[in-house]
């Protein structure tokens, strides 16, 4: 019994068309791994290309023959990309255009061709369509399976086919039409009925075959960065726990595995921390973020205080729930060590131990605004050693730091724990003396030089008596700067040198 061709023909249409769209509703659900490129729009082409082709002789040939063809014969150059994209192949722009290009010109001059010429071309172009995907599944890159050999045979098959009808209508014998029936066109309908439905169904376990294999790989990939001794790497639970963690973290926290993954982030998470670091984790968990960064400490096994920065990414659903959350824990304790002894370095002075002038300046700036809103007293004392000069020339440059770092260590027994000493320069020191009025600066200031006075100074062996020179001023007014506090200070000075030295003055306001 021969088989209606115009019918066949109607009903393989209906079938892409219905496929194509069942693909699009499929794949939406499927993660990005599944979705097989250019595929759904194959199926819509040759469905679209198929009906129109049914309406030979009842619609405008330019519908029935130029877009026919170009639908058809795009829909095949699609799926024949899309197998490629399965397969591992990148499909180029310039493959791409220039099929286009030859589909459209071919498409064009179907109208002037004789029936027998458009069936040859088309023939033609469609056993190359399929013999290209059988040998991309054949040559796929990587290991082939049996479902990827089988489905590359078929495909040849269908080539084969569409070959033969090639040469079935190139015979003297034939006068072939596009709805003649005959053995070549019920091969041709049975063969592209097969590949409808075993080859689309093949393709799609293929596909998942494919996200499984790129998963385990994928995994596989993952697990290899994870057991890296580098960082410590870490998986979470939305509700904190230690799902996993690598050998690194366990060595950074002191820890065993099966001891954090019975314990929450939370439990070992510094107090201090806490607060910040589970704000960010609650936007994660809201959605409002992906990940974030931070430096945050974490409380060791043995109790001493690990710095860490971490990083943090969610790992969601397709429905947008949280799955997991992976996080990198870089130990910086020893960058965070170091950035505090360049903080103390820039703020100290590196002789005496004392504040340096940039860190005194900050502090007495921000201590004088506060004097003046709260209508506090204030003090400044600017304080010289002696003939500093002669005692660097006579004893050397050694001999005359000693007796900087002494004058230092007896300032600070008598000074207050609130007051400030700083080495401004040379032998030249300042304390600033908050809440202290001029009056009690002067009697501190007493006793700090009769203190030096009264002890000689051993220095290398040899005692020395050092005397100082202090000039003192205090807070007045509410437009009063440092740098009027400080020339205040300075005047008083000038007049202790002129009076003869050792001996504290203070600048009446």
């Amino acid at each position: 019994m021969i088989i209606d061709t115009q019918t066949a023909i109607l009903f393989l249409g209906f079938g892409q068309l219905i496929f194509g769209f069942l693909l699009i509703l499929y794949q939406r659900g499927q993660g990005p791994s599944q979705r097989i490129p250019y595929w759904a729009a194959a199926k819509i082409m040759q469905g679209i290309g198929s009906l129109l082709l049914c309406g030979r002789g009842s619609i405008p040939d330019f519908w029935s023959m130029a877009v026919a063809n170009s639908c058809l014969l795009g829909g095949f150059a699609y799926e024949c990309w899309a197998i490629f994209r399965i397969t591992g192949r990148p499909v180029s722009r310039t493959l791409h255009l220039s099929c286009l290009a030859v589909i459209i010109l071919m498409a064009a001059a179907f109208p002037f061709l004789s029936v027998t010429q458009r069936i040859i071309a088309a023939s033609v172009v469609d056993t190359i369509f399929f013999a290209l995907p059988g040998w991309a599944f054949l040559k796929q890159q990587g290991t082939r399976s049996a479902l990827a050999s089988y489905l590359g045979w078929s495909y040849l098959a269908i080539a084969a086919v569409f070959a033969g009808r090639m040469l079935w209508a190139s015979l003297p014998s034939e006068n072939p039409t596009i709805f003649t029936s005959s053995l070549v066109h019920q091969v041709l309908h049975v063969a592209v009925y097969y590949m409808l439905l075993a080859g689309g169904f093949g393709i799609l376990l293929l596909a998942r075959e494919r996200a499984d294999h790129e998963l385990r790989a994928s995994e596989a990939r993952f697990r290899s960065y994870f057991e890296l001794p580098l960082i410590g790497i870490t998986i979470t639970s939305p509700d904190k726990g230690w799902l996993d963690v690598n050998a690194k973290l366990c060595d950074l926290l002191g820890y065993t595995k099966d001891e954090l993954l019975s314990m929450t982030w939370t439990d070992l998470t510094h107090p201090d921390d806490l607060a910040v670091d589970l704000a960010q984790f609650e936007r994660v968990m809201a959605g409002e973020i992906e990940r974030y960064n931070l430096e945050k400490r974490f409380i060791c096994k043995d109790g001493h205080t690990v710095f860490t920065e971490l990083a943090l990414q969610c790992v969601r659903h397709p429905d947008r729930s949280v799955h997991y959350v992976v996080a990198l824990l870089e130990d910086i304790t020893e960058r965070k060590r170091l950035e505090e002894q360049l903080q103390q370095q820039a703020a100290m002075d590196g002789l005496t131990g004392v504040v340096n002038r940039r860190r005194f300046i900050e502090l007495a700036t921000s201590e004088i605004k506060r004097a003046i809103r709260l209508d506090h007293p204030l003090g400044l004392s600017i304080m010289d050693l002696d003939h500093f000069k002669s005692i660097n020339d006579t004893h050397g440059h050694t001999v005359g730091d000693q007796a900087l770092i002494a004058v230092t260590r007896i300032c600070q027994e008598h000074i207050r724990d609130i007051d400030v000493l700083a080495r401004f320069g040379g032998d030249e020191f300042l304390v600033l003396f908050p809440e202290a009025t001029p009056a009690q600066v002067q009697g501190i200031m007493e006793r700090v030089r009769l203190a030096l006075t009264a002890q000689p100074v051993d220095l290398k062996g040899q005692p020395v008596s050092l005397t100082i020179s202090v000039g003192i001023a205090g807070l007045a007014g509410e437009s009063m700067s440092l740098d009027a506090l400080l020339e205040q200070a300075d005047q008083a000075l000038y007049q202790a040198k002129e009076a003869g030295r050792n001996r504290v003055v203070t600048l009446s306001p």
